[in-house]
């Protein structure tokens, strides 16, 4: 299996993007969608997300430069399919039913997830709590977003069949 070299301050650089994608993902939903509740939750995932955004913005500016090893077709998926924040304009429909619009939310959640598990073991060891603390945070999103959409779309329901 080939191994890369990466940065950490590059891995977290990469968090940052992430953050700053769910922001605009969540933003953008919650002015679209008329259901109250996924409007609220929606604007309460985006101040999350700047939150989020800033505590790795200032991880960033302690790191020390240090490498991990990760193997590089990994590594490719988590960069090309999870960090960049093209990612929302090429795989988000212009229009989403409010459905769908959970759907992308909690896929992306899963991804957060997956991404921040895998950095903190490029950062420094005085700093994996924060990433535990996000990773717990995300997955708290997956289960709310989870639980609501059960909650509108019992039975895996879409919007336009209620």
């Amino acid at each position: 299996m080939d191994r890369i070299r990466i940065n950490a301050r590059d891995i977290l650089e990469g968090a940052v993007r992430i953050e700053e994608t769910g922001e605009k993902f969540y933003r953008g939903q919650a002015e679209k969608v008329e259901e109250p509740q996924v409007k609220n939750l929606f604007s309460h995932l985006a101040e999350q997300e700047a939150q989020h955004r800033e505590t790795f913005s200032r991880m960033l500016a302690d790191i020390k430069t240090g490498e991990t090893s990760l193997s590089g077709s990994y590594f490719s998926y988590l960069t090309d399919q999870v960090v960049f924040p093209s990612m929302v304009d090429r795989e988000l429909p212009e229009e989403l039913d409010t459905a769908a619009a959970l759907d992308f939310a909690i896929k992306r959640e899963l991804d957060s997830m997956l991404y921040y598990m895998e950095i903190k073991r490029a950062v420094v060891s005085s700093q994996q709590d924060v990433i535990d603390r996000i990773v717990d945070e995300e997955r708290k999103h997956f289960t709310d977003l989870s639980e609501l959409k059960a909650r509108l779309f019992p039975s895996g329901q879409r919007a336009e069949q209620r």
